[in-house]
């Protein structure tokens, strides 16, 4: 399933080239003017550090020999502690066994955590940040300030047959329609979101109940949502892997709506690089776009499934022994090589624009380059 390595020189060229087409859309498109301002800079977590003591392998033969750059920046990237970011966790923490041709040869990674989107956002766009883990519904900030930026990949998607988020309520809290939250509060992981506008869109919809007027919206990390359920803060929330499933099995739970009751498939997170490090490290930029394809066809080989579940656990500090639905048909869907998809993502963009999250519509090839794609 991997896909042919072309030589670095030839690669890169065809990264710039489909680089300045996507500069060219973006001046294009304009920002808004009451969006102009500049984010403050996300923080950076201090004690957060690169891991290198990654193996490297030989390319496969290129078509011609690619002429050495010097080019080896230390590319700086935002995620999310949650095992849905696996393909990312496996590229960080490099498990016995995969093979990268460009990790610590043509770049190396920093690794952030953070707890949402919106934050990853705020980096990226104040530039402390060259890329990372961008919710498919929680770019369009980026686009609305013309901070330039590519998709380079995608991390997963929720789809029938695979996990999607249950929202939850306490079984004895007495909700049993989307009419009932009125009034109530609604936990989410952090504003704006794609679970955030999951849950509105949603509550819109069915019952034309809106944020701040007929419900209270309150931002709860996941690992908490459970606690903030069972105290009463929150009404209801989203509850993800590695609690969905012990929580259903208590019988103090019961679940509302899912994500793919919105949309199907739903299309969570991106990799995304400011276009200004693209240009500047093209090289780097192709092999890390190749490293990628490779990490994610790591994590969807079954064989590698003990491996997979170690690397998470070792990024999210959740002990292994709890995530051995990672990477199977109980976790989320991770697509083949990494690549986005094109087709679902411009249906989320669509639905996004209807519910009113975006007041302009947006076509994702104009923000993909072709590299990307197996």
């Amino acid at each position: 399933m991997s896909r042919k390595n072309p030589s670095r020189r030839s690669r890169a060229a065809r990264l710039s080239v489909c680089l300045a087409a996507v500069g060219l859309v973006a001046s294009a498109c304009g920002g808004d003017d009451d969006s102009a301002d500049e984010p403050a800079a996300a923080e950076v977590d201090p004690t957060a550090a690169p891991i290198d003591d990654a193996a490297t392998v030989p390319s496969e033969p290129a078509e011609e020999p690619a002429e050495p750059t010097g080019d080896s920046p230390t590319i700086r990237i935002g995620q999310i502690p949650t095992s849905g970011l696996v393909i990312g966790h496996v590229l960080d923490q490099q498990p016995e066994g995969l093979e990268l041709a460009g990790r610590d040869v043509d770049y190396s990674l920093e690794v952030t955590q953070f707890s949402g989107s919106p934050d990853i956002v705020q980096g990226i766009a104040a530039g402390t940040l060259d890329g990372g883990a961008v919710g498919a519904t929680a770019i369009f900030p980026l686009f609305r300030q013309d901070v330039g930026v590519t998709i380079v990949g995608e991390y997963f998607e929720e789809r029938s047959g695979y996990l999607s988020p249950s929202f939850l309520t306490r079984a004895d809290s007495g909700i049993t329609s989307i009419e009932d939250l009125r009034g109530r509060t609604v936990g989410i992981n952090s504003v704006g979101s794609p679970v955030y506008w999951a849950a509105v869109g949603h509550l819109r919809a069915e019952a034309g109940l809106e944020p701040d007027e007929d419900y209270t919206v309150v931002a709860v990390p996941f690992p908490n949502m459970l606690d903030a359920l069972d105290s009463g803060e929150i009404d209801i929330a989203p509850i993800i892997q590695p609690w969905l499933v012990p929580a259903l099995e208590t019988g103090d739970y019961a679940p509302l709506f899912d994500d793919t009751d919105v949309q199907d498939p739903y299309v969570q997170s991106l990799m995304v690089f400011r276009n200004d490090f693209i240009e500047e490290h093209p090289d780097a930029t192709a092999a890390f776009v190749d490293d990628w394809a490779a990490a994610a066809e790591f994590v969807r080989e079954p064989a590698n499934h003990d491996a997979v579940v170690q690397a998470v656990a070792d990024a999210t500090s959740v002990p292994a022994e709890n995530l051995g639905y990672v990477a199977t048909e109980e976790h989320y869907y991770f697509p083949e090589q990494g690549a986005p998809n094109i087709e679902a993502i411009q249906s989320n963009w669509d639905w996004f624009y209807e519910i009113g999250g975006i007041d302009e519509q947006f076509d994702v090839n104009d923000y993909v380059i072709s590299d990307s794609q197996p």
